[in-house]
C-alpha cells in the first residue's frame, strides 16, 4: 500500500509500505480522508527517531475485522484516534483522556496518512450518512472543543474570547453558542480566518495584524488560547478575563512565563485542556450528523495522497483551515 512516511523535519514521503497485519479486536480502515491537525505542525517540523506514518484525523470504510466487532465488513467509519486501556483509574473514573497507558493513532501507531490503518475496533464510529468522508474528519478537533467547553465552570450567558480562529477556534465558537454563550468573539491575525468565523455564526471578530489588541472585548468570563507556539495570546487572555474568570488553554505552546500577580489577584482560573474523551467523540459524530455543528465550510483544501507535501506546505500557510489528503 502506499504511505506518507515522516523521515525528517517538515518532510513527508511517499513510499510503498506493507498493509498493518491485525490482531485480536483490530479493524482494518481504507482511508477516505486523514486531515491535518495543529499539533501536526509541531510534531512534524521534529526529525523522527525513526521514519513513521502520522495521520490521526480520518474517516474511512472498514476493510476487514478481526474478532467480534459491532461495525461490520464495508461500514463507512469515523474513529477516535485515542487508544485508552479502559482499566486504569482515570479510564474508570470517565477521564480515558488522561489513560496511563494511552497512544494516538498517527503517533504511537502507524497513522492514516495512508491507504489503509489499523485501529481498535471499539474505536470505530458510523459515519453519519450525511456527513461527507472529508467532513468527517473534524470530528476529533469538535471532540477537543467539547471537552474545552465542559472544563468551561460557565458557558450560559457568558461573554466568550477565542484567541486563535484554526479550525478548533472556529469549532469551538459554534459549541459555545450551542451551550448558551451570551457573546463569542473570536480574535487572529488571519483576516480570511475571520471572514469564515462571521458566515458560520452570530460572532464578533478581532483582527490582530500588527500587533494590534485594541479591539479585544474586556470583562470576559472565559478566555480560550488557541493560537498556540510563541503567539502573545495566553497573555492577552488572561488580561481579558474579569475577576473571577476562566483562561483554558488548548494550544500546544513552550514554556512560558504568566502574569502570575494578575492570576492571584483578580482569583483567575487557567486550566489546561488536553485532547477529548471518548464520550465527547461520541457527542462529536453525533453534532456532525444532524448539522448542529458546521463542518464543510472549514475544509480549505484537498490534495491526494501523492501530493502529501504540497499538502503540508499548504497545511502551513496561515489562510488554510482544514487541509485534507484523500488516498
Amino acid at each position: 500500500m502506499l504511505a506518507a512516511v515522516h523521515v525528517g523535519p517538515d518532510r513527508l514521503e511517499v513510499r510503498e509500505v506493507p498493509p498493518p497485519a491485525l490482531a485480536q479486536g483490530e479493524a482494518l480502515v481504507r482511508v477516505r480522508a486523514c486531515a491535518f491537525c495543529g499539533s501536526d505542525r509541531h510534531d512534524l517540523a521534529r526529525g523522527p527517531a525513526e521514519p513513521r506514518i502520522a495521520g490521526h484525523e480520518f474517516s474511512g470504510v472498514v476493510e476487514d475485522v478481526v474478532g467480534g466487532a459491532p461495525i461490520a465488513v464495508g461500514q463507512a467509519v469515523l474513529v477516535d484516534p485515542i487508544v485508552r486501556c479502559r482499566a486504569c483509574d482515570y479510564c474508570l473514573a470517565g477521564q480515558d483522556h488522561l489513560c496511563r497507558s494511552m497512544a494516538v493513532i498517527g503517533c504511537q501507531t502507524p497513522g492514516a496518512f495512508a491507504e489503509l490503518v489499523k485501529a481498535p475496533a471499539r474505536n470505530l464510529h458510523r459515519k453519519p450518512e450525511a456527513v461527507p468522508f472529508d467532513v468527517a474528519t473534524l470530528a476529533d478537533p469538535l471532540a477537543v472543543a467539547l471537552h474545552a467547553a465542559e472544563l468551561a465552570p460557565v458557558v450560559q450567558s457568558a461573554r466568550c474570547l477565542i484567541l486563535g480562529a484554526g479550525s478548533i477556534g472556529l469549532l469551538l465558537a459554534q459549541v459555545l453558542t450551542w451551550h448558551g454563550a451570551g457573546e463569542v468573539w473570536l480574535a487572529d491575525i488571519e483576516a480570511s480566518h475571520l471572514e469564515l468565523a462571521r458566515c458560520l455564526g452570530p460572532f464578533r471578530t478581532v483582527h490582530l495584524a500588527d500587533g494590534r489588541t485594541d479591539g479585544l472585548p474586556t470583562e470576559c468570563d472565559l478566555a480560550v488560547e488557541l493560537a498556540g507556539g510563541a503567539a502573545p495570546t495566553l497573555g492577552l487572555a488572561i488580561e481579558s478575563v474579569r475577576k473571577g474568570g476562566t483562561v483554558l488553554g488548548v494550544a500546544q505552546r513552550p514554556p512560558t512565563e504568566i502574569a502570575y500577580p494578575t492570576l492571584v489577584f483578580r482569583e483567575l482560573r487557567l486550566q489546561g485542556v488536553f485532547g477529548q474523551t471518548s464520550r465527547h467523540f461520541g457527542q462529536a459524530v453525533q453534532l456532525l450528523g444532524t448539522g448542529q455543528v458546521a463542518g464543510a465550510p472549514l475544509i480549505t483544501d484537498r490534495f491526494p495522497l501523492v501530493h502529501v507535501q504540497a499538502a503540508y506546505r499548504r497545511f502551513l500557510e496561515p489562510s488554510s483551515v482544514k487541509v485534507v489528503v484523500v488516498p
